[in-house]
């Protein structure tokens, strides 16, 4: 039987043991499901010792540690309660007549001595606590020590259980959405990439060429700048649409000397080097600690234009002076790339789509936002694996590829 007025089931050695679940705690969970909260679920901790002692013990089944604090409980509590009440196990052949286990629950509850004493509550719903497990259990070191009056026990209850389901069958739906929806934009994106290489293409090409042309047979120096700018914003339209069409249809990966690892530390500190001489001049200080002898299987070409965008959408969020740190490690199996910017760091809407292609966080005229989606294409080409993190300080981008063997 599923009782909604349990929390989810503690075994030991074979046995069984139940705590209860307060109307408004079961509410509160509900709302921490949905949207997580730490500092609400330590508030929660603090106030509901039976949900405390469940969280407790739960622990103690995960890790060894002799000494807990509720911040470690409450950074653990969502997931574990989450997994332990979608296990239809832990909710079967609980106890029926609840009513009757009130009257304890309650004198537990008024009663300060017995929030330390996690077998008193154990003992209402299940047999007596073997001292062997009692001597496994960790110590809550901050555990408050007020008396409570009653919750109500016997009120109409979320069914948590049903409530998980729900949302796993939501989020699986809309997963399900994002991949068809992906699916979509990307072969969008290839037909609307095709159309701009023939159609723009060919008439930037001859804008170039004619602007090129004039400049060499100009001798205002004016206009002759003008002429060169003209150049220069052809090209960089160019290399959008070439951006696009790498996004949309990129070519595998070219791997040179049938599969001879190349040599990843000195690649990014030639990056790196690009990247200094420019930025100090706009107020912008780069440094890096470059672990030797980083070795990978890779496309050499492909690999050094990500880390150029990574570069470059670095020095594009500083608003200088500012620094960049760049770091290249060894670790595991894995070559691990990390780049730090001081910049204003991302809010959570641009953290989400910071991989979608043509979104951009900056100001009309500065590119088509292609850059971290062209950089995460690349990397996945490689086996390997981009993430972009928020910080108070700014933004740090970590990439990871497989390290030669």
């Amino acid at each position: 039987m599923n009782q909604t007025g349990l929390l989810p089931s503690i075994s030991w050695n074979g046995s069984r043991w139940w705590l209860p679940l307060s109307t408004a705690t079961a509410n509160q969970l509900a709302q921490q499901f949905l949207q997580p909260n730490p500092d609400a679920l330590r508030a929660l901790l603090e106030s509901d010792p039976s949900l405390r002692i469940w969280m407790l013990l739960e622990s103690a089944a995960s890790n060894n540690a002799a000494r807990l604090t509720l911040s470690n409980l409450a950074n653990q509590a969502t997931a574990a309660l989450a997994t332990a009440f979608r296990d239809s196990d832990r909710q079967s052949d609980s106890p029926s007549d609840l009513q009757s286990f009130h009257p304890q629950w309650c004198e537990l509850h008024r009663d300060a001595t017995a929030w330390d004493s996690p077998e008193r509550w154990l003992q209402v719903t299940g047999p007596k606590v073997p001292s062997a497990w009692q001597q496994a259990w960790p110590r809550l070191v901050d555990a408050p020590n007020l008396p409570k009056t009653c919750p109500d026990f016997g009120g109409n209850k979320l069914d948590l259980a049903r409530l998980l389901q729900t949302t796993d069958r939501a989020s699986a739906a809309n997963a399900h959405f994002d991949n068809a929806l992906n699916t979509e934009k990307l072969a969008a994106l290839k037909e609307f990439a095709y159309g701009l290489s023939h159609e723009i293409n060919n008439p930037l090409a001859n804008i170039s060429t004619r602007a090129q042309s004039l400049a060499r047979d100009e001798s205002s120096p004016d206009r002759k700048r003008m002429l060169v700018a003209i150049v220069n914003q052809a090209m960089r339209a160019y290399e959008m649409i070439a951006d696009a069409m790498f996004f949309a249809n990129p070519p595998q990966p070219k791997i040179a000397g049938a599969g001879v690892p190349e040599d990843v530390s000195e690649l990014v500190r030639q990056i790196v080097a690009e990247f200094t001489d420019s930025s100090a001049i706009d107020g912008i200080a780069i440094s890096s600690q470059i672990a030797p002898d980083c070795q990978a299987t890779i496309d050499r070409g492909q690999i050094a234009d990500a880390i150029r965008s990574l570069l470059r959408n670095a020095c594009e969020a500083i608003h200088p002076p500012g620094q960049i740190a760049v770091d290249l490690v060894h670790s595991k199996k894995m070559l691990r790339l990390r780049i730090t910017d001081s910049g204003p760091g991302l809010n959570e809407r641009e953290r989400r789509h910071a991989f979608d292609p043509f979104f951009s966080g900056r100001e009309a005229g500065r590119g088509l936002g292609l850059g971290l989606c062209k950089a995460q294409r690349v990397i996945e080409l490689a086996d390997g694996q981009i993430a972009i993190d928020s910080s108070p300080t700014g933004c740090i981008v970590t990439v990871q590829i497989p390290a030669a063997t």
